[in-house]
């Protein structure tokens, strides 16, 4: 990789592309990007790109890959994630843009709860509560450029707890 990346939350990108010094290069970028695209992925200015953080911009905080609803229809993603903005924008059209990211946020959360939950009952460990360890190497596999181990690690000593010890001792203890 060559460059700077800023990640950003959706404050920070949103009043940085309206900033008087950059409002007129960002608007030449987005009248110049292909139909479908999604310029919150990035825009570079001075040399530095600047993305919105996909949880944020999803209002995905677990970056879930696919959900399904009671009905068994898939929430929309994006580039691989689900989008929660988009589905809030489906379900509660005319939503002011802050009420539409607050639902969204609100539904990112709940079916992080829910996911998280599942884990624990083992649903994605053949049945077998799993320690943090197990759990990430399902969640966030190393195949997807993530690292399992220093993601147990950090939220195991988060919890007071090794990543070696089941999760569900931790919550019914």
């Amino acid at each position: 990789m060559t460059g700077i990346l800023c990640l950003c939350s959706q404050g920070f990108y949103d009043a940085f592309t309206t900033h008087a010094k950059v409002k007129e290069a960002f608007q030449y970028y987005q009248r110049n990007q292909q139909l479908g695209n999604d310029y919150r992925s990035g825009f570079t200015f001075g040399g530095v790109t600047f993305e919105e953080y996909r949880g944020q911009r999803n209002a995905n905080p677990g970056n879930i890959r696919q959900w399904r609803d009671a009905r068994g229809r898939p929430y929309p993603t994006h580039r691989g994630y689900v989008d929660f903005v988009a589905w809030a924008s489906e379900r509660f059209p005319g939503l002011s843009r802050e009420e539409m990211s607050r639902r969204a946020l609100e539904e990112g959360w709940r079916i992080l709860r829910v996911l998280v939950g599942q884990y624990l009952d083992g649903k994605y460990t053949q049945g077998k509560p799993p320690t943090a360890e197990e759990m990430f190497r399902v969640y966030a596999p190393s195949a997807d450029g993530n690292d399992p181990a220093g993601y147990a690690r950090f939220v195991a000593g988060r919890l007071g707890a090794r990543p070696d010890q089941r999760l569900i001792d931790l919550v019914t203890a």
